[in-house]
């Protein structure tokens, strides 16, 4: 474990001395604050006529007696006590929970959130926040601090309370657009959050990958769980995540030149813990000069909170939903691949899920075909079900179904492959893989208070816990 000073952060006096394990998964991530009467001891400006403290059980107790409660404990380190901050994973720091002056931010539906430039609004005019001057500048607007950091957007409040969807958009130029939010976004409150609904994260932003175009060639979906492609080939491949996503299924040319099309490549696994990077988008498909798109990979989004995290509040289905979406279908074209899931991550020293509340990042389905017709996959629910490839339930006699998306305990499934029809028939986009859930709390794990009506998934596979301690070292 090393320890470094995090310095003063706005406020007179007010130091830090910050703890880091050496490895993610160690017990480690803590901080320790000092109080806000701390100052010179000499009488100087300050008026604080001493520094010494000690602990006496939760309370910091300095030489003039006066007391202050800590919330998560205090703990005497190199002879000076100190109230315990947890360490975030990243990519806030112990710092971020430690500012003052912060504002209350409620959002929900109606608000527009520029993960670009930091602006907040409710409306067309009403602004809740003032744009950055400067994105990749630390600054405060409105009394609430936003920053975009190792190309992550960051907006920090006192106390966060999410009571519906908001719109996310970013700023190009003179345009404002939610086609340009493409940065992971991560929610801080100096306190406490709550989601009291059912954030439902949308697919190819946010940090998640865009699924192959109609135009591109290659048809290759972007993201970080692993670009898919149908280069030379007619299905999309599903997006990688938390593992590899499914192939797409081949397709067959009969008459004077038989052949085989090999389906499109599944995009592979990228597992990295508390990594802020979204699902790969599916794959295109493409058929007699027609292409389809791929699925758009999940969203990547964080919430990091000083005191706890609530999902939901026991009324309904809440929670956060970063799941991929499925692989379009039509008529004369080859199915898309289904976008991967996103990535997700909660740190607070303690996390609770109500009934109805938890987090998904399951895969979309690949599109296909039935009797119908083409028939896009499904985007991921807000369950533990995996999304269906298109066609599933009702097969074509020429073209194949899509592959089924991954989520908790199923892993996406490759494109059906066709070979019956004469002079074409092909195969359905692969499924995406299901994302990746994060979570860290200082006892390791979320405290289920849902009665058995939780949603998580992954819950497995994909999903990293870790120890968050309160402990000096």
């Amino acid at each position: 474990m090393r320890c470094r000073w995090l310095g003063v952060l706005g406020l007179v006096g007010v130091m830090t001395n910050a703890c880091v394990g050496d490895d993610v998964s160690s017990v480690s991530g803590v901080s320790s604050g000092g109080p806000s009467s701390s100052g010179s001891s000499d009488g100087g400006s300050s008026g604080v006529s001493c520094v010494t403290t000690t602990c006496e059980d939760d309370e910091l107790v300095d030489c003039d007696g006066r007391r202050t409660t800590c919330a998560l404990g205090c703990r005497t380190q190199d002879q000076d006590a100190r109230c315990a901050v947890f360490e975030p994973e990243g990519p806030a720091t112990a710092g971020d929970l430690l500012r003052v002056g912060l504002a209350d931010l409620t959002l929900g539906d109606g608000h527009e959130i520029d993960v670009r430039n930091g602006a907040i609004r409710a409306g067309t005019n009403a602004a809740l926040r003032q744009p950055n001057d400067d994105p990749s500048a630390d600054q405060v607007k409105n009394d609430i601090v936003f920053r975009v950091q190792d190309g992550v957007a960051i907006f920090i409040a006192n106390t966060i309370s999410f009571t519906g969807n908001p719109n996310f958009v970013g700023t190009v130029g003179a345009e404002v657009s939610s086609s340009h939010a493409r940065l992971p976004v991560v929610f801080v409150a100096k306190n406490e959050i709550r989601v009291n609904t059912l954030l439902d994260l949308p697919c190819g932003l946010l940090g998640g990958g865009a699924g192959g175009a109609p135009g591109v060639d290659d048809g290759r979906g972007g993201g970080a769980g692993g670009g898919n492609h149908g280069n030379e080939s007619l299905t999309g491949g599903g997006g990688g995540h938390a593992t590899a996503g499914g192939q797409g299924g081949h397709s067959h040319f009969i008459g004077s030149t038989p052949s085989i099309k090999e389906g499109g490549h599944a995009g592979s696994a990228h597992n990295a813990t508390f990594h802020f990077l979204g699902g790969g988008g599916g794959g295109a498909g493409r058929m007699l000069g027609m292409r389809t798109s791929g699925g758009g990979g999940g969203a990547a989004f964080g919430l990091i909170a000083g005191q706890a995290i609530w999902l939901g509040n026991g009324t309904g289905a809440h929670g956060i939903n970063a799941a991929g979406c499925g692989g379009i279908g039509e008529d004369q074209s080859a199915g898309g691949g289904g976008g991967a899931g996103g990535f997700v991550s909660v740190q607070a020293p303690a996390v609770h899920v109500a009934a109805g509340g938890g987090i998904a990042a399951n895969g979309g389905g690949g599109a296909g075909h039935n009797s119908g017709g083409a028939v896009s996959g499904e985007r991921g629910s807000f369950s533990s079900v995996r999304a269906q490839g298109g066609g599933a339930d009702d097969q074509h006699s020429c073209h194949g179904h899509g592959g089924h998306g991954g989520a908790e305990g199923s892993a996406p499934t490759q494109g059906q492959s066709r070979s019956t029809c004469n002079p074409t028939n092909y195969g359905g986009g692969g499924g995406g893989a299901a994302g990746r859930i994060a979570i860290a709390t200082l006892s390791g794990d979320f405290t289920d208070e849902s009665d058995g009506t939780m949603v998580f998934s992954p819950a497995t596979v994909g999903v990293q816990r870790t120890r968050l301690s309160a402990e000096a070292p």
